[in-house]
């Protein structure tokens, strides 16, 4: 049984934490961060979420996502200020995976992100929308 609980539904698990640590970073500065420890299903679901976004596995080897240069929010063409979105996950072990996407200031992050770090009050457990609901505090 792990130690601490899945971030999500805060349930108990066997095996071995997955990390996520997402990051949006504003033109203004602001900077909305969370360090969210997860089970091997939740992880799942999350990867499946972001795998657009990666930007390179632990070799460092991924191609460039195609939508590198469009919006996370409204997928249009992004070519001036934006906010960043990155994230590395351990989803085993050392294992290591990074993400980057951009979004327009004025667009919101999609639902699962808002909810991975905690944004937003759309996102709340249990609300069957199809991604991963706000951690509990």
């Amino acid at each position: 049984m792990a130690i601490f609980p899945c971030s999500f539904r805060t349930h108990r698990y066997r095996g071995k934490a997955a990390h996520a640590y997402p990051a949006l970073i504003r033109p203004s500065g602001r900077e909305d961060r969370r360090h969210s420890r997860l089970c091997a299903a939740h992880m799942a679901e999350l990867e499946e979420l972001a795998g657009p976004y990666l930007a390179a596995d632990a070799a460092g080897e991924v191609e460039p996502s195609p939508r590198a240069t469009l919006c996370m929010g409204c997928s249009r063409f992004v070519d001036e200020v934006f906010t960043q979105f990155f994230m590395t996950t351990f989803p085993g072990g050392d294992e290591r995976r990074d993400y980057w996407g951009i979004l327009h200031p004025a667009c919101r992050a999609p639902a699962w992100l808002e909810g991975l770090l905690g944004v937003s009050p759309s996102a709340r457990p249990g609300d069957g929308v199809g991604h991963l609901p706000q951690e509990s505090t």
